[in-house]
């Protein structure tokens, strides 16, 4: 009879300690799966260059105007070969060209236009830079990323940056920010 017991017992605490490591299992599977669906990237990727700050002198300015000179890739792909579907991987050939383009940065205060319309230079947390502190962390050539759809990049995007990176946003993109975009020799833009 204590032998009874004692059988019970084991076979019930197996049964419990292996509920328990199943009902672990599940739960770090299904944190494993938030973390790669929180970790996916949304929206339009930023473009990684070169920026300097550009200033008029103070005294000869009034409004302190201000630019940014950036320095970014234009690539320009297209896919080369036979396309086989699930036997191989399709070859793309790419060809990069740099482009400098000048964004005006400042805005008279008595301005109209909103916020999310203006160019702006923020750091990893989004937080707006003015003249001066462009003018001081943007030495020459200073690695920068721009986004040109005007919104603060995915995090999935900087997770692999310096702390100290700092963001252009576009805003009310033209053409001419788009053409820096990556895009096919097929399109018709």
């Amino acid at each position: 009879m204590n032998n009874s017991r004692w059988l019970k017992f084991v076979v019930s605490t197996c049964l419990t300690i292996g509920i328990l490591v199943s009902i672990s299992i599940a739960q770090e599977s299904e944190l494993e799966d938030k973390k790669r669906a929180l970790t996916a990237p949304k929206g339009v990727a930023p473009l990684t260059g070169m920026a300097i700050a550009l200033s008029q002198d103070a005294a000869e300015s009034a409004n302190h105007e201000w630019s940014l000179r950036l320095t970014l890739p234009k690539v320009m792909w297209e896919i080369v070969g036979i396309e086989r579907p699930k036997s191989e991987w399709t070859k793309i050939k790419a060809d990069v060209e740099m482009r400098t383009l000048e964004l005006p940065m400042a805005y008279p205060m008595a301005t109209q236009m909103a916020e999310v319309s203006q160019n702006r230079l923020v750091d990893l947390r989004g937080k707006r830079l003015d003249r001066a502190e462009a003018l001081k962390r943007l030495g020459e050539n200073a690695p920068i990323l721009v986004s040109v759809s005007g919104e603060m990049p995915d995090p999935f995007y900087l997770q692999c940056v310096k702390p100290e990176t700092l963001i252009v946003l576009i805003g009310l993109p033209s053409a001419r920010e788009y053409e820096l975009l990556p895009r096919s020799r097929n399109d018709r833009q």
